[in-house]
């Protein structure tokens, strides 16, 4: 699929929340490596248009995902702790870390 980036970032909030956006440009860009590959996470800011049906995948539905609002503040802190998995769940430690800089970033510009 050849999707232009903003239509992409509305399908995916649409879908994982049920919410539609109007996307700002990317404010911002976190680069991450691993062995011979690069993944590239860009974050937008939205706002609200409209609302949808979500469409969770299969897989999302079975590892029990479900979109939450949750206050900033309280979501900077549980990304905070990125470090307590260092030792336990390399995956989880470097989602949280990963989050956690685009929140304090994010919300150093905005």
């Amino acid at each position: 699929m050849n999707e232009a980036e903003a239509g992409c970032v509305i399908r995916e909030v649409a879908e994982e929340t049920g919410i539609v956006i109007k996307p700002s440009e990317c404010v911002l860009e976190i680069d991450e490596y691993y062995e011979d590959w690069k993944w590239v996470n860009r974050y937008f800011l939205g706002e609200v248009v409209g609302k949808t049906n979500v469409q969770l995948t299969d897989r999302e539905q079975e590892v029990g995902m479900e979109p939450r609002w949750i206050p900033a503040d309280e979501i900077v802190s549980i990304f905070s702790k990125h470090q307590m998995y260092a030792d336990s769940d390399e995956m989880r430690r470097g989602m949280y870390l990963r989050e956690y800089t685009a929140l304090k970033n994010i919300g150093l510009r905005y």
